[in-house]
């Protein structure tokens, strides 16, 4: 598996927050054409997964989370030494016990929710998990499965 080690500048996105941007060379070294691509990434030592996401224009770019920031003790215009690899391991995310069984009442949810990608489901994972008292984490749940049994039933109706 292809590995590439450079050194990148951290810079704003437009949206927020902080992104490592990356050249069309090093996209195509990395099996490049999709509109995505997961990445193994260290920066500076802190390893964790991520994904490469075009902006168009022929700009690509993976975020770098305000947490592994921290770690690193870096930020906006600082430099650090990144190194990537393509993720070939599936993502799968663990579904904590109170979550899976309001999916199990109704199983068309979680049939849904397996086809929504990884960050999606592990932002609505740790959305409930962040919840610290246990009616905020009811309603956070319940919350999430019916927004999943109504996108799951329009697209039903499609």
């Amino acid at each position: 598996m292809e590995e590439i080690k450079f050194t990148a500048v951290l810079e704003p996105v437009d949206a927020g927050g902080v992104a490592v941007c990356i050249s069309k060379e090093f996209l195509f070294q990395l099996g490049g054409g999709k509109k995505r691509i997961p990445v193994n990434v260290d920066i500076d030592g802190v390893s964790y997964k991520s994904t490469i996401v075009t902006m168009g224009n022929d700009l690509f770019f993976f975020p770098v989370r305000k947490e592994i920031r921290q770690q690193i003790s870096k930020d906006i215009h600082d430099e650090v030494v990144v190194t990537l690899s393509v993720d070939l391991e599936q993502r799968v995310v663990d579904i904590p016990d109170e979550i899976m069984e309001s999916f199990l009442l109704l199983p068309p949810t979680l049939e849904y929710f397996r086809t929504l990608s990884y960050t999606y489901q592990k932002e609505m994972v740790n959305y409930v998990l962040q919840a610290k008292r246990i009616e905020t984490k009811n309603k956070r749940i319940l919350k999430i499965i019916e927004w999943i049994y109504e996108m799951h039933a329009k697209k039903k109706n499609k």
